[in-house]
């Protein structure tokens, strides 16, 4: 594993030392690269994590979620009863760039749902818990019952080391190889 990264102050020249733009990627095993870019110079779009895959895509934007499949993709089967929203790109308000994509929303809880006898797609997502919300849920839960969270101090450590690592290589401009000890807790 390795994280090499850029950065500069690229609008707000008033003094400030941390970059208001940034980018960088981290580099898996098997040939998986994972690519993070901020800014706070455009107010172009809002926030949101895709996932390109050479099937499909996976787009999250707040609480939302939605696979965009290939067209030469295999058909699984389930497709053709979920629930699919057109999503428009580019800048809404002005119309520049506009295009629309069918998006197959994925939907929380959805085999919990048809247990309930509820249609997933019909139903909709639970858009009022926020992912910190679900976290600190979990965790809650886990000591009351006393059972070990989904997550724990460990990955919350090495995903630490992985974001300082991260904010070193946007920093210096390098590249910077993972070192196994990094981790050790």
């Amino acid at each position: 594993m390795a994280v090499s990264g850029m950065g500069g102050i690229q609008e707000y020249q008033d003094g400030r030392s941390v970059y208001d733009t940034v980018t960088c990627t981290i580099e898996y095993p098997k040939h998986l690269a994972y690519t993070y870019s901020s800014t706070l110079s455009s107010g172009f779009d809002e926030a949101y994590e895709l996932f390109l895959g050479s099937a499909s895509s996976i787009e999250l934007r707040d609480l939302r979620a939605w696979m965009f499949k290939e067209a030469d993709s295999p058909v699984l089967g389930w497709e053709v009863f979920a629930r699919k929203d057109d999503i428009a790109y580019g800048d809404v308000a002005s119309g520049t760039g506009l295009r629309v994509a069918s998006g197959i929303a994925l939907v929380a809880d959805a085999t919990k749902q048809l247990a309930l006898g509820k249609q997933p797609g019909a139903v909709g997502t639970e858009l009022t818990k926020t992912a910190l919300y679900q976290a600190i849920t979990d965790f809650l839960d886990s000591i009351r019952t006393n059972v070990k969270p989904v997550v724990g101090p460990d990955e919350g450590y090495q995903a630490t080391v992985i974001s300082h690592k991260a904010n070193e290589a946007v920093v210096t401009g390098t590249r910077i190889v993972f070192q196994r000890e990094w981790f050790d807790v």
